[in-house]
């Protein structure tokens, strides 16, 4: 609002208030995606973890890949002009700035689960398919013997629907 002042401009009670809630906004991160504390379906692995390993890909200690990348959470960088249409709505049409954040969070959030379901990513191994006995090559004492439970598709970050349902946002005031 000081920069209105500073070229001797006089603003309605609407612009007052449109500029006031643009510098909440600015003290306002959203956070989008996974959080540390939300576990995956076996209780001890985050899903931060997962969507991590699933998003950059892992590799055999050979170097061979293990989890090809598929970087869902790109969502965002790959629609940056859709993302900022939606948010310049919701600052146009929504009275608060937690209102708006939160609205924005919703989107976002919403983005990178369509991008799970929609995108072509490279599909699930064979073992991932069908399941079977596996060496892990990562085992806390070594490589062990693992059993994998089938998930009969070959379409992958879908499998439970745990990975697309708990992509979500948070809001954190004045934490840049």
């Amino acid at each position: 609002m000081a920069i209105a002042g500073e070229f001797g401009l006089e603003l309605t009670p609407e612009g007052r208030a449109a500029l006031s809630m643009l510098d909440e906004l600015e003290d306002i991160v959203v956070e989008v995606g996974y959080q540390a504390d939300q576990m995956a379906i076996d209780g001890e692995t985050s899903l931060a973890e997962i969507a991590y390993w699933n998003h950059y890909g892992t590799l055999h200690k050979d170097g061979s890949v293990m989890i090809p990348a598929r970087p869902f959470m790109d969502a965002l960088q790959k629609h940056p002009d859709e993302l900022a249409e939606f948010s310049q709505q919701a600052a146009s049409n929504l009275n608060t700035a937690e209102t708006v954040a939160s609205a924005i969070g919703a989107q976002a959030s919403s983005m990178i689960q369509d991008a799970i379901r929609d995108e072509d990513w490279a599909p699930n191994a064979p073992i991932t398919v069908e399941g079977g006995w596996m060496v892990n090559e990562y085992g806390k004492n070594g490589p062990v013997p693992v059993h994998i439970d089938g998930k009969g598709s070959t379409k992958p970050l879908i499998d439970t629907g745990t990975m697309r349902q708990q992509c979500g946002f948070r809001l954190m005031k004045g934490e840049k």
